[in-house]
């Protein structure tokens, strides 16, 4: 049993910050020699920031809180019975991040969808793959602080559970509820310890973002069941989270077997094509170095045969001279 007490907006403010620049150092560090300050810059910020709009909007629409009647406002500043409350109205609801109502799986959706908009608007100098495995590895210490910070701010509740040997007690309710954030920290520490032996060793990009994607779209799925705010409406047995969580699984399937070289949605030629990527790729570098070398006997041939004709040219003139 670990026993909790919710902790101050300060110490949150300060778990918040933390999270953001344990993830912009890192992802610096891993890409400061592969990519310029600027991509790195814009790739960092996108990544927190569609991380954190997939997080908080799916928190909001899993919540019981009924942001639809809220007061409007265009100042994020109210007062209601001489209090003051900030971010408090719409739209700057939004940015009141401290009200519960964050989602993990969000996080990683959004993530997943703003690289995809990132890449398709930069020069493709680098493969897809090779960005999300950087960004995922290194989003892992981030991710644990995050989870840190969900169990003291008391996001995203388990059930309440009276016979459960580890579950997390806080202080202000007197009940055991069931430990998700542990669990998910716990897979996150043993993925992460993987991906740090294997990330230089592994020379299939993508390989680790899909791992990471599938289990983290399994497991989601799995101790959804196991939160305060399950609400089945599908088929009155999954949730809106629990649909996220499917679609993040099945993108990691996708990259895990792209990186494979297996494409299910490509004919059979090109299916050939990339499961010999490598072997293809040294053919034509072959081929390259062929033409290369057949360029340059073309070459020397024309220089010699020039020289020999001006040589009998200036022999002739020679001749009739004398």
């Amino acid at each position: 049993m670990i026993q909790i007490a919710e902790l101050a907006l300060g110490y949150k403010i300060i778990l918040f910050l933390l999270f953001i620049v344990i993830f912009l150092f890192l992802f610096w560090l891993i890409e400061r020699q592969q990519l310029k300050y600027e991509a790195i810059f814009d790739i960092s910020v996108g990544v927190l920031i569609g991380g954190g709009i997939g997080a908080r909007i799916l928190g909001m629409v899993m919540s019981n809180i009924k942001y639809s009647e809220k007061a409007w406002s265009l100042l994020p500043v109210a007062r209601s019975h001489y209090v003051i409350h900030y971010f408090n109205t719409i739209p700057w609801v939004f940015f009141n991040i401290f009200d519960k109502q964050l989602s993990y799986i969000g996080f990683l959706f959004g993530v997943v969808v703003v690289l995809i908009i990132l890449y398709h608007n930069s020069n493709k100098s680098r493969s897809i793959y090779t960005i999300y495995d950087s960004v995922f590895t290194v989003l892992i210490p981030s991710l644990i602080i995050f989870l840190v910070a969900s169990i003291f701010g008391q996001f995203d509740l388990g059930t309440v559970q009276d016979a459960l040997p580890i579950g997390i007690l806080y202080l202000n309710e007197e009940l055991m509820r069931y430990p998700i954030q542990l669990i998910q920290i716990s897979v996150l520490l043993v993925i992460g310890i993987i991906f740090a032996g294997t990330y230089t060793k592994l020379k299939k990009d993508g390989l680790l973002t899909g791992i990471f994607l599938i289990i983290s779209g399994l497991l989601e799925f799995i101790l959804r069941y196991k939160s305060e705010y399950f609400n089945p409406k599908y088929f009155n047995q999954v949730d809106l989270y629990q649909m996220v969580s499917v679609i993040v699984f099945f993108f990691g399937l996708y990259i895990f077997f792209s990186a494979l070289g297996i494409n299910f949605f490509s004919s059979s030629n090109e299916k050939e094509i990339l499961v010999k990527p490598r072997a293809i790729e040294g053919n034509v570098s072959r081929l390259d170095t062929t033409r290369k070398s057949s360029r340059k006997s073309i070459t020397n041939f024309s220089q010699s045969f020039a020289s020999r004709k001006s040589n009998i040219m200036q022999k002739l003139i020679k001749q009739d001279n004398e």
